[in-house]
């Protein structure tokens, strides 16, 4: 009976370290998970300021391109008005009125037909893979310009290939809205989309199709 006692008493110790142990492994399961979470977090944040910080030199080049490009325009269109007053004021001396009507109405006919330039509008451009990896800056202005489209067109040409497009000032509001549920775990990279449409809370049709001049 005493051996049989002390076997009995041998494994309810052995039974109360292992309850003890697997306390302890547990709590350090805890730990990990906890600190793996963290750091999953904290790499996550990281992420998403790295793309905000490509985005904002992305975007001040593309302003600059613009600003540029709408000076050169400028100067242009001074220099070919006094060009083309004083070749009109020779050839209209030279020629009579007979010219000088006919010509002016060419010019009255070209100035209504032709496109009126923009400058200006940049957008966000998020592509199927969503953040972070498929999200550039991109000129509806410059494509206008280079396409002789209205840059209402282009952004619709965009939608239909499945493009999202956000104003930068609405991006930039969120990219903070993202950033603090990426630090507080509710949300983790990469964000789909879908995904993103839901956290802003904006439905995808109206998203899409905000007017460029909103900068």
């Amino acid at each position: 009976m005493a051996a049989e006692g002390i076997t009995v008493q041998y494994l309810l110790n052995l039974k109360e370290q292992l309850r003890e142990r697997g306390s302890a492994y547990q709590g350090l399961e805890d730990f990990l998970a906890t600190g793996a979470d963290r750091m999953a977090r904290e790499a996550d944040v990281i992420i998403l300021q790295n793309l905000a910080a490509r985005l904002m030199r992305h975007k001040e080049e593309a302003v600059s391109s613009e600003h540029g490009a709408q000076c050169v325009s400028i100067e242009g269109n001074m220099v070919g008005g006094v060009g083309g007053f004083m070749v009109k004021g020779l050839f209209s001396a030279i020629a009579g009125p007979i010219w000088r009507e006919d010509a002016f109405e060419k010019e009255r006919i070209t100035r209504r037909t032709m496109r009126q330039n923009t400058f200006g509008t940049i957008m966000v451009c998020v592509s199927k893979g969503g953040l972070p990896d498929d999200v550039h800056i991109i000129s509806i202005s410059k494509i206008s310009r280079e396409h002789n489209r209205p840059e209402t067109e282009i952004i619709r040409e965009l939608r239909k290939r499945g493009e999202t497009l956000f104003t930068l000032k609405l991006f930039d509001v969120i990219l903070g809205t993202l950033n603090e549920k990426l630090a507080k775990g509710t949300l983790h990279l990469p964000i789909s989309v879908q995904q993103l449409l839901a956290v802003v809370a904006i439905p995808s049709k109206i998203t899409v199709t905000l007017l460029p001049s909103a900068k």
